[in-house]
């Protein structure tokens, strides 16, 4: 700190580079020359702005003796005002400007003269920022500048508008942006996010360059690349996807038809998620000319714990039983709990005439699909779906439709998928069913050209199949165990290689449909969701316990007459509306379809090619909207080869 002692200014204490007081006295002994001539200069020019303003005093009052119409020192005044504001300016430096010897003098005079009136150090830049309107960042440098150098601080245009290799700014060449622009092409083609951190570890292993996250920034920045929000990349709408589309629509096509003559029921079911804070940051804020003036909301970013639902829908309503109020009836595994990590409502799932299932997922955070397993969804199935079905439709037939999540296709779960299993599970897989011998066919190429070879393996009695050896045929590798057990159970145990789904469909005699991905507008329980959920958003309050969101959810669906938003309450979710808006969704793709003709439910010129299609089972769609389709492809030799067997019942393969 810098105090005056009789005449003199003396520093006390120690400045920031470790500066003596003896020091900072002389500092401030050396601004007092310079201090007397700026009081001087101000002392001018305080002179010179009372003579204007005396003179401008004189002219009015001679302007009053002679009337208005002698109004002809105006402009003079004017001119003597604007002179007057660009003497004062004169003493500040510009934003952006070169700094000489006197801006950076009046910089440090202005800054020093407040501390010696006590004002504190970080107070006192932000002052003279503002006196001067200068940045502080200025003003920061130009006292460090005479901290360690004593001297007032200047600078040049020298370097302005030139890119150098030292500055920062031309960190990589030309060849190496492109190397970096193929690298984020190929993480956003996977599916990955590019941060900072991510591209400095590529430039420090692939351009031996160290840089920090800043300067990535500025780089990234100075090629073209701005962070935002990304869109989830769809397959492009080509001839498989068409095909795939088509299909659906003429299975959808057949089953109204069926629905319409009263000869079956379609049912739609689907999975989604609520948050616990669920709710819109929307609403009406004080603005003024200059823009928002408030625009809190009082609640934070989070939202809360998560709350899986899973349902089912017809154009007759919601399925599930009522109570004496008509009200659909509670399901009963729903069991919140709001405080620390698990799934509430584990346990044994009891049956219940409802299709309504919900409950708090373990995370919640990720996809929410996770929270779901083929388990669950099978038990949904069979002690849900299927009584709430009978208690309201009785002995109609089912016809469900549903998307292809992997959860939905469920396998048997001793023999599940032979492509997934290990060659050792297979081997053992054929030995338990006594499958005594497999035929591998395989491509062999000789002097005489390529031509098919024909291998016999017998199943080993303990362990598995030796390893295979193209060049003399003998073992087996894994790939061919999977092709060899699959082909077996086909034959033999074909409702072990089937979808526990269509196992329990098969078994009623009901239907599956499976939606083709990414057609979300062909769903009408999509919109049963957005209806609950609106509900849930129109009565958003903090601290809402999951309890609370499980009523309002059902509220939401079901209706709430005492809801004071609109006349007569909240209306319960209309399916009909909800299926007839996906039916017309349906009928804009078959009317620019080139194949397909006419409306759903009476479609013309069906292409044979569909018509005994089967549902499109096999296409699994995964978590990650990515088709896996699994072909199985076996030539008619080898078909035949699995025929035999021996006295005994052991089959051959």
């Amino acid at each position: 700190m810098v105090t005056k002692r009789k005449g003199r200014y003396v520093a006390t204490g120690v400045t920031a580079k470790g500066k003596t007081r003896t020091e900072k006295a002389n500092l401030a002994n050396m601004l007092r020359a310079k201090e007397a001539a700026l009081a001087v200069r101000e002392a001018t020019v305080a002179a010179r702005e009372a003579a204007v303003a005396e003179a401008e005093k004189a002219a009015k009052e001679k302007q009053q003796q002679q009337g208005p119409e002698a109004d002809t020192g105006a402009p003079q005044q004017e001119a003597r005002e604007q002179q007057a504001a660009q003497q004062r300016d004169d003493l500040a430096p510009r934003t952006g400007s070169l700094l000489d010897t006197s801006q950076s003098r009046s910089i440090l005079l202005t800054y020093f003269e407040l501390v010696q009136s006590g004002v504190e150090p970080n107070k006192a830049v932000q002052r003279t920022a503002s006196t001067l309107r200068v940045g502080k960042d200025k003003v920061f440098k130009v006292r460090a500048h005479w901290w360690e150098k004593t001297e007032l601080l200047t600078s040049s245009a020298e370097g302005r508008g030139v890119s150098s290799g030292k500055d920062g700014r031309k960190l990589l060449d030309d060849v190496q942006c492109a190397n970096l622009r193929a690298f984020i092409s190929d993480k956003h083609e996977n599916g990955q996010q590019v941060f900072r951190r991510t591209v400095r570890e590529w430039i420090k292993e692939t351009c031996n360059k160290d840089l920090s996250n800043r300067a990535v920034g500025g780089l990234l920045y100075r090629i073209g690349y701005r962070r935002r929000r990304g869109r989830i990349k769809i397959p492009p709408l080509n001839d498989d996807r068409k095909a795939r589309i088509r299909r659906f629509l003429v299975e959808m096509s057949a089953a109204l038809t069926q629905e319409e003559k009263e000869e079956a029921v379609i049912v739609y079911m689907d999975e989604s998620f609520c948050h616990q804070l669920h709710g819109s940051a929307y609403s009406y804020f004080l603005t003024d000319d200059d823009g928002v003036v408030q625009d809190g909301m009082g609640r934070t970013s989070g939202k809360g714990l998560r709350m899986i639902m899973v349902h089912a829908i017809t154009k007759g309503g919601a399925l599930a039983a009522v109570d004496e109020n008509n009200f659909p009836i509670p399901e009963g595994w729903f069991k919140p709990k709001d405080k620390g990590k698990g799934r509430q409502g584990a346990g044994s799932m009891g049956t219940e005439e409802t299709a309504e299932m919900l409950w708090q997922a373990k995370r919640a955070t990720g996809d929410y699909h996770d929270a779901m397993t083929d388990k669950m969804f099978m038990e949904w199935l069979e002690r849900r779906l299927a009584p709430a079905f009978k208690a309201k439709y009785g002995n109609k037939k089912m016809i469900l439709v549903l998307d292809n999540a992997s959860y939905h296709h469920g396998y048997d779960a001793e023999v599940g998928v032979p492509e997934s299993n290990s060659k050792g599970y297979n081997t053992a897989l054929l030995r338990k069913y006594k499958c005594r011998k497999i035929t591998v066919e395989r491509e062999v190429t000789s002097s005489a050209g390529v031509r098919s070879k024909k291998y016999t393996f017998q199943v080993p009695a303990t362990g598995t199949f030796p390893q295979a050896n193209s060049k003399c045929g003998k073992g087996v590798s894994g790939p061919e165990v999977a092709l060899a057990t699959r082909a077996f159970f086909q034959l033999k145990h074909p409702t072990k290689l089937m979808e526990k789904v269509e196992t329990f469909m098969n078994g009623r005699g009901w239907q599956l449909i499976w939606t083709p991905p990414y057609m979300p507008s062909f769903q009408p329980i999509e919109l049963f969701w957005q209806h609950g959920k609106q509900y849930v958003s129109f009565n958003f309050k903090t601290k809402r316990t999951m309890a609370e969101v499980w009523a309002q959810v059902r509220k939401g669906w079901y209706g709430d007459p005492t809801w004071e938003g609109q006349k007569g309450g909240w209306k319960p979710a209309d399916c009909s509306k909800l299926v007839a808006h996906a039916v017309k969704e349906m009928n804009k793709w078959v009317a620019s379809d080139p194949v397909l003709r006419g409306q759903m439910g009476a479609l013309e010129e069906i292409p044979e090619s569909y018509e005994d299609d089967a549902p499109g089972h096999n296409d699994i769609v995964h978590d990650d909207g990515v088709e896996a389709q699994e072909q199985l492809e076996l030539s008619a030799e080898f078909m035949e080869c699995m025929g035999d067997e021996d006295a005994d019942g052991d089959a051959e393969v």
